[in-house]
């Protein structure tokens, strides 16, 4: 409705409940001649920038494995909106769009997808999978819903070292090792982590740019394809 009038759409993650949603939503936008973004607050970060950059410009060398998980059950009752399919529930869509998205933003469109889960009410409780890259390298990724507390790391292990983000979702420091050096903590400035995104996607309505280049539809897109692969295996339709 937003789009069809014309009025610019920062729209949260999960972007949709499936990839069929998100592409009806990217060809309404550029039909109309409207921005849309997806609210992916994490690639706006500057810790998040900085490692996109880092890895890039190939400063430790080709990324060889990335390990990343997101568990957070902590303040979800039973009767939570997580375990329950009319609204797009379980940890895939609410907790492994962010592994996935983290690993797509440094490595691309994998080759293959492998996951597995555990179901209740028709949404996932916890999914384990894994993106296949050329070359052998792979990104392990898992998600749970049945963690007592929060806890979220990413781990990418590079031919000249390794650069570990702690909170990757919300991360505020970067630690990296490189093979034979010294180890060095890079810290980031405490505000709110949204101001990033909201300024970016302000940027773009005050430039009447209709698509991000940090957060492109493309990717959104691809992000939701792998997304509805993980749910198919594990047994979840939306």
């Amino acid at each position: 409705m937003f789009l069809r009038a014309g009025i610019p759409v920062l729209c949260e993650k999960a972007f949709a409940l499936n990839a069929a949603e998100a592409r009806s939503m990217i060809e309404c936008a550029k039909e109309h001649k409207t921005t849309l973004m997806e609210a992916m607050w994490c690639r706006f970060l500057p810790a998040t920038r900085k490692v996109d950059e880092m890895m890039k410009k190939g400063e430790y060398g080709k990324i060889k494995h990335i390990a990343a998980d997101f568990k957070a059950g902590w303040g979800h009752g039973p009767k939570s909106r997580v375990w329950r399919h009319d609204t797009g529930g379980g940890s895939v869509l609410d907790l492994a769009v962010y592994c996935a998205t983290y690993a797509h933003m440094l490595l691309g469109k994998p080759l293959s997808v492998r996951a597995a889960g555990k179901i209740k009410n028709g949404v996932d409780k916890c999914c384990d999978f894994t993106f296949e890259y050329p070359g052998g390298v792979k990104a392990d990724l898992h998600s749970s819903l049945q963690f007592p507390a929060i806890k979220e790391a990413c781990k990418i292990e590079c031919e000249k070292g390794t650069v570990i983000v702690p909170s990757f979702y919300g991360a505020k420091r970067i630690i990296e090792k490189p093979l034979g050096g010294k180890k060095k903590t890079t810290r980031f400035e405490r505000i709110d982590g949204f101001t990033y995104e909201i300024k970016h996607f302000a940027d773009l309505v005050r430039r009447k740019e209709l698509e991000s280049d940090i957060m492109p539809l493309s990717a959104t897109l691809e992000v939701m394809e792998l997304l509805d692969e993980i749910n198919r295996q594990i047994g979840v339709v939306f």
